[in-house]
Formats: structure tokens, C-alpha cells, sequence
């Protein structure tokens, strides 16, 4: 009777082991995505902004001379 009970409960663990790895690999895996989405959206806007700041330095060097 021992037995019968312990198995079910071993069975649960490892499934909930598993499916916890899965969760975790998951997160990991959105993560890098979302990540690498930031890195993209946080360089694109600097590079607008590097290049627009330097047009309109160009601008102003432009009108005061």
C-alpha cells in the first residue's frame, strides 16, 4: 500500500520537474527574444537621433555662417 502511494507521487515530481525546465527553457528563450528586440529598438533611435542631431548641427553651422 506503501508503494502504491509513493509512485503516483514520484510520478508528479519528475512531471513537475520537467515541465518546470520547460517553463524555465521557455522564459529563457522569450527573454534573449526580447532582449534582442531592446538591443535593436534601443540602437535604431540612437543612430536616428546621432544621425538627426548632426543634420541639424550641420543646420545651425550652416545658417550661422
Amino acid at each position: 500500500f506503501k508503494l502504491e502511494l509513493e509512485k503516483p507521487f514520484k510520478n508528479k515530481n519528475s512531471f513537475s520537474i520537467s515541465s518546470y525546465c520547460i517553463i524555465i527553457a521557455l522564459v529563457s528563450v522569450w527573454n534573449i527574444i526580447i532582449g534582442l528586440f531592446n538591443l535593436f529598438g534601443v540602437l535604431y533611435p540612437i543612430n536616428n537621433l546621432c544621425s538627426k542631431q548632426s543634420e541639424s548641427h550641420s543646420l545651425i553651422n550652416s545658417t550661422w555662417k
